[in-house]
């Protein structure tokens, strides 16, 4: 009669197929994640303020990559897709990023696009930036290879960013004075990444924590576990709200001598509203706005 996360998983098929990309392989909880995991990877093309830092400002770069961190800036002060700066691996559903998982901080290759390619060439320098809204961070340029490997997890990026903005970082402090009891290293932190470890970081005596919404033993993202299972209790309870009506009325038109009637309800999406309606009548018997907005804004 009614199974809302079967219909949800075709709409993320077809959601996938409309972006032109492979879905992952796996059940509704894989497609809806691993959706989620994509959304955060390319970042919507949308009119931003570019905020540099001091550290960056000042900073020497050859012109070359001077003229390509120029056309970064204006790609993003004229909402233009920047998707083109990212790693060719980046458009996979399933592929991870676990500095973005950990600190919330994305990075895009130092090249110059070339006419008729989708992506730029894999470049000696990274721009390392985050972002809102409505803004853009950029916090530094460094080499993409650095000797011990930890160009991933320099914790000097979280020093500019508390540095020049320490309003990004605030909601993930750790209220009270405390400090963590061993010092890590940059290279601890790329470990514990490639283990799957959750780990608080310590930047000039404050201490944070899921900043980019913390990374699961299985070197996913919390939050798009958390939120993906948030959804399907809620298409749960929609199921379960409905059943219980259709049972009110069944045992309504048996007591009063009345055929009974076996709806079938689908979950559907149309003008950027999640509809459940009765297949048998068409007619729409629930609605709702912010699923959608939760999934696909």
């Amino acid at each position: 009669m009614v199974d809302f996360v079967k219909d949800l998983s075709e709409i993320m098929l077809q959601a996938y197929k409309e972006k032109g990309i492979n879905p992952p392989n796996g059940d509704a909880h894989t497609l809806l994640s691993r959706f989620f995991n994509l959304k955060d990877k390319i970042i919507e093309p949308k009119i931003r303020n570019v905020k540099v830092s001091k550290e960056l400002s000042g900073g020497v770069l050859d012109d070359y990559y001077k003229q390509c961190l120029h056309h970064i800036k204006n790609r993003f002060k004229n909402g233009k897709d920047v998707s083109i700066f990212l790693s060719k691996k980046s458009i996979k559903p399933s592929q991870k990023d676990l500095l973005l998982y950990d600190w919330g901080i994305h990075h895009l290759h130092l090249s110059m696009p070339k006419k008729g390619k989708k992506f730029v060439e894999r470049s000696d320098y990274l721009l390392f930036f985050m972002i809102d809204n409505n803004n853009v961070y950029f916090i530094d340029v460094t080499k993409h290879k650095l000797p011990d490997g930890t160009e991933f997890s320099q914790q000097e990026l979280l020093r500019i960013v508390k540095r020049n903005w320490p309003y990004l970082l605030e909601p993930y402090k750790y209220k009270g004075a405390f400090s963590l009891e061993r010092k890590m290293t940059d290279k601890d932190f790329s470990e514990m990444r490639k283990a799957g470890s959750l780990s608080l970081v310590e930047i000039d005596g404050d201490v944070y924590g899921l900043i980019g919404g913390g990374i699961t033993t299985a070197r996913t993202n919390i939050n798009h576990t958390t939120k993906t299972d948030h959804i399907f209790r809620t298409l749960r309870d929609m199921e379960g709200s409905l059943k219980e009506n259709h049972k009110n009325m069944s045992d309504f038109l048996f007591q009063n001598g009345f055929k009974q009637i076996n709806p079938s309800f689908r979950l559907i999406v149309e003008d950027e509203t999640f509809y459940v309606i009765n297949e048998n009548t068409k007619v729409i018997v629930l609605e709702s706005k912010s699923l959608f907005e939760t999934i696909f804004r």
